[in-house]
């Protein structure tokens, strides 16, 4: 293992010199880092490990190794939809404990902001309709409809931006790592072509999901194979 340094982004991390940067994936501008040893690079901060499974850096945060607990690990879910149908695989990653933290958050997030976006949207559509609440509160029928409709996408719209936000940020340094490059890649797509791809990061799935689902270490080997 080296200290290597991608001259493209910054990125420094550890591996092998023909390694790829686990933040932009650029090959070609990864060089060692003359004179430092990679252990004391990475205790001093000066250099980061790559990526689990290939190194030891969380996959997720790219600042702190993985950790060893048998809860500190996420579910990865591609659903991609070809020509001649749908197709969804999940893959078991580990993390470390920060990152686990920040994933069950989301999930909570999820769970609140539900109700909300249903309410929302149920008032949007009452909002519509002559006899609707706002008109019996004694608004205008013309003028209800505006009202009805911008507190449906008040109530719904916030929540959503705020876990599309959260969610972005999770995943944001998570899709530049070559791990989910690798992830992707191990499923070929022999039905037909690829209209649509949709990920998404989860905290819990179903037993029966949990025990089809593939590790992340074995997609890995296999593709270095």
């Amino acid at each position: 293992m080296s200290a290597l340094r991608c001259n493209h982004c910054g990125a420094t991390f550890e591996g092998e010199l023909d390694a790829r940067c686990p933040k932009c994936l650029r090959k070609t501008s990864v060089v060692a880092v003359d004179g430092v040893e990679a252990t004391g690079a990475a205790a001093s901060g000066g250099a980061r490990a790559a990526a689990w499974p290939a190194g030891t850096s969380c996959p997720l945060c790219l600042e702190r190794d993985v950790s060893e607990a048998s809860e500190a690990i996420f579910w990865l879910e591609i659903a991609r939809r070809l020509q001649n149908g749908m197709r969804s695989s999940t893959v078991r990653c580990r993390c470390c404990s920060p990152c686990r933290e920040r994933i069950v958050g989301l999930a909570k997030q999820r769970r609140v902001a539900a109700p909300f976006v249903a309410i929302g949207m149920m008032t949007c559509v009452l909002a519509l309709f002559p006899d609707g609440p706002f008109v019996r509160m004694g608004i205008p029928h013309p003028t209800s409809i505006a009202v009805g409709l911008f507190v449906g996408f008040v109530a719904a719209g916030i929540p959503l931006y705020l876990v599309d936000r959260a969610n972005r940020t999770l995943r944001s340094a998570f899709e530049a790592t070559w791990l989910f490059r690798r992830v992707r890649e191990s499923f070929t797509d022999k039905d037909g072509f690829l209209a649509e791809e949709q990920w998404k990061i989860l905290a819990d799935v179903s037993d029966g999901i949990r025990n089809e689902a593939v590790s992340a270490e074995t997609i890995v080997e296999t593709k270095k194979a």
